[in-house]
């Protein structure tokens, strides 16, 4: 590159490849982090209900001498629950925390956990096109800096987190190695999206790999966009109307023991 003196437009290539990747790590923790941080805030306030307000509240009802509604007495039960093991619960959630931490250490527990997550509706399709996406804008640059195809696999390869995908990027390597045609690897891996296959086929018939590789990237990012936006849209409300139900039982145990009082005594 640097006798043809191309290496310029080279790295202009992959200043932008690098941009690009960074940006998409951006929205995957943005898509990431903010359901996590309201889903965690909704908890921590169910929980602070339940274990300090719920029984100072229900406590009153003691000495009434009445049977509670079922209700009420499911949420005291919970609440009694809470409040005196809550240290059980942390212990506990902290060792299958660390159990899990040491099984994904396993090579075999974490292949399978990766092609469980990858078998999942939502989250398996997210995964599969964000590979998808950083394999083609990796070698759709390579390709256009006329660099060598094999070296872009490999280093997309080894960006790979998920086990399944990361196996099948390297069988991917090992075809062409061996005189294969990208396409013809892409669908005998049979992980990535069909989208990708056809524009590879397609690019490789018509000597435009690297034109047709950047349309892919382009189409599935911006699907990713598209449907992390709407999930976002959507899981905000869907959260507030879980917490919001929560607490509306929560308020209802507390109401139905006055409202009984409050009968009797007109009685």
């Amino acid at each position: 590159p640097e006798s043809s003196g191309s290496l310029p437009a080279i790295m202009e290539r992959l200043s932008d490849l690098m941009e690009r990747q960074a940006q998409m790590r951006s929205k995957v923790l943005t898509a990431i982090a903010y359901p996590s941080v309201l889903a965690s805030f909704a908890v921590l306030v169910v929980a602070a209900l339940m274990i300090f307000v719920v029984p100072k509240v229900v406590e009153q009802f003691d000495t009434v001498g009445q049977e509670l509604p079922l209700l009420t007495r499911m949420v005291m039960g919970l609440s009694a629950f809470l409040a005196g093991w809550w240290w059980l619960l942390l212990i506990l959630a902290g060792l299958a925390a660390l159990g899990f931490w040491r099984a994904m250490k396993n090579e075999r527990f974490h292949y399978r956990f990766d092609a469980m997550l990858l078998g999942l509706p939502v989250i398996g399709k997210l995964t599969r096109d964000l590979h998808a996406a950083r394999m083609a804008r990796t070698l759709s640059t390579m390709v256009a800096s006329r660099l060598p195809l094999l070296e872009g696999l490999t280093l997309t390869a080894n960006t790979v987190h998920n086990r399944v995908l990361r196996h099948a990027s390297d069988d991917i390597v090992e075809a062409i190695r061996g005189g294969g045609s990208l396409s013809a690897a892409l669908r005998r891996a049979g992980v990535f999206p069909p989208l990708l296959v056809y524009l590879a086929a397609s690019g490789e018939s018509a000597g435009r790999l690297d034109t047709m590789l950047e349309r892919a990237a382009d189409y599935l990012e911006r699907e990713f966009d598209a449907f992390t936006s709407t999930a976002l849209a959507m899981l905000e409300p869907i959260i507030i109307i879980m917490m919001g139900a929560i607490v509306a039982v929560i308020i209802l145990s507390i109401l139905l023991p006055i409202l009984q009082l409050q009968s009797l005594t007109g009685a």
